[in-house]
């Protein structure tokens, strides 16, 4: 480009008859805007890259909040129910599993483009189905034998475990 830059300037010089020493600033002023230009223009595609990726890990930390506050909404619901057998705990209990696969899914969709997040997330995902799938059991049995057969089964410590590795 300063090589472009100087040609065009002795050319203009001759074509003038001029000097090309009265050229030069101009063409060395050109030249070194044409270089901050560039440089400009790829530090901004970096910033836009950098922003987009801290939205993204925003986005990737928000699903996995609810995640959370969906896991505690399924344990809050699921106890309530055993403990008083009100419905609207019940109730509770059902939407925050329903909550949590829906945020492993979204989460899933988020990390797609990353095969060890993904590997994480498989492994993640197992756990809180198992988590799921003893809540569930814990309910049936409260629903078929009462809470004393559910406090039973809760005190062999299985949901504790489950919810420990969540």
């Amino acid at each position: 480009l300063s090589l472009g830059m100087l040609a065009w300037s002795g050319r203009q010089a001759g074509a003038k008859e001029g000097s090309f020493s009265g050229w030069l600033p101009i063409a060395a002023a050109l030249t070194v805007l044409t270089m901050l230009l560039q440089i400009f223009a790829a530090s901004f595609e970096e910033l836009k890259q950098s922003s987009d990726w801290s939205a993204h890990s925003r986005d990737v930390l928000a699903a996995a909040q609810r995640l959370i506050a969906d896991t505690f909404d399924s344990q809050r619901g699921m106890r309530g129910y055993i403990l008083t057998g009100d419905p609207k705990a019940l109730h509770a209990a059902e939407a925050g599993f329903a909550g949590i696969d829906r945020q492993l899914a979204a989460i899933g969709q988020l990390v797609a483009d990353n095969p060890s997040q993904s590997q994480r997330l498989t492994a993640i995902a197992e756990d809180y189905r198992q988590l799921n799938r003893y809540s569930r059991e814990l309910i049936a049995l409260y629903q078929e034998q009462g809470l004393p057969a559910a406090m039973k089964k809760e005190a062999a410590g299985e949901g504790f475990a489950w919810a420990n590795r969540t």
